[in-house]
């Protein structure tokens, strides 16, 4: 409306005389805004883990500030043990959350003019997803000793909840490792385990797992998972002969054959070389020689042979 301010003077020694001043009309407009979700005020999709807290905020503006209200699966949420649910502010708080609070999420933000009723109106909506935790069933136990030159397995296997998909990295001494698919590949198709096949002593080394996690429905969410480092030692052996796998002296006659067997076991496997009198026996038409298996023939020996 329009506003005056009208002052009355009056002079205390004859105060039968009253001026008056008046100041120009001025026009008062009281306005109101509608309540409108500011930028970034608004919900989105989410995923928690079981047991997580989750915290939803809708901010909005308006004239007269907006009031909120929340809603689960379009029935109002109140307060409760489990749930703080503040009105002024827009805040929902569920402080641990369990499978039952999944669902589509609505917050409320109104304004309203006593006399006039509501004049701003708006809500947001999400659907929040709660879910169990990954769990890596299958890993490498402690430490692992493995024998070089043998294939060194190392499990890596993991369950999670339906609607999931997992990924499946490795490390070793911190840095990922490259599984070229060849010597080093994963043993199938829906698991993190990793074959290295023929072992060598650079493969020893602080061995971990990393399982990812992605929310199909909500992709953006992503949830990582470790094992504990392991450590894996590639083993060796030095090469020595086992009981009974030494020569001996022998006596053969002309013509007849001569074998001879030397065994020794080590870690790689030991191969074998043979010697006549400290000079090198090669294989030959009369001659066999192993160096797999240590074993050397002679078909049919003669006085040279000794």
């Amino acid at each position: 409306g329009l506003y005056q301010c009208i002052v009355e003077t009056t002079f205390l020694k004859v105060p039968s005389y009253v001026f008056i001043t008046n100041t120009a009309p001025s026009d008062v407009t009281i306005s109101y805004y509608p309540a409108t979700f500011v930028p970034g005020g608004t919900l989105s999709n989410e995923v928690v883990l079981i047991g997580q807290s989750l915290e939803l905020n809708c901010t909005a503006t308006g004239a007269p500030p907006p009031s909120y209200q929340w809603f689960k699966d379009l029935l109002p949420l109140s307060p409760s043990s489990s749930i703080s649910v503040d009105s002024v502010s827009g805040r929902l708080l569920i402080r641990t959350t369990d499978i039952s609070h999944t669902g589509k999420y609505t917050c409320r933000a109104t304004n309203e003019i006593p006399g006039v009723g509501i004049v701003g109106d708006v809500t947001t909506s999400a659907s929040i997803y709660v879910i169990e935790e990954t769990r890596i069933t299958q890993f490498v136990q402690s430490n692992l000793s493995v024998i070089i030159g043998e294939k060194a397995t190392l499990p890596c296997v993991a369950t999670s909840a339906e609607g999931t998909h997992l990924s499946y990295l490795w490390t070793k001494n911190g840095s990922f490792l490259e599984i070229d698919g060849q010597r080093l590949y994963y043993a199938s198709n829906d698991t993190g385990t990793i074959v290295i096949n023929g072992t060598e002593m650079w493969d020893t080394g602080l061995y971990q797992c990393i399982v990812e996690t992605t929310f199909l429905k909500v992709p953006s969410y992503v949830f990582i998972t470790n094992t504990a480092p392991s450590d894996v030692t590639i083993s060796y052996y030095p090469a020595t002969f086992v009981p009974g796998g030494t020569l001996s002296n022998e006596v053969v006659l002309i013509g007849q054959s001569l074998e001879l067997n030397c065994t020794a076991t080590g870690a790689p496997p030991p191969s074998y070389q043979w010697f006549k009198d400290l000079l090198p026996l090669s294989p030959s038409s009369s001659i066999s020689v192993d160096s797999v298996s240590g074993r050397l023939l002679i078909m049919t020996t003669d006085i040279s042979h000794t």
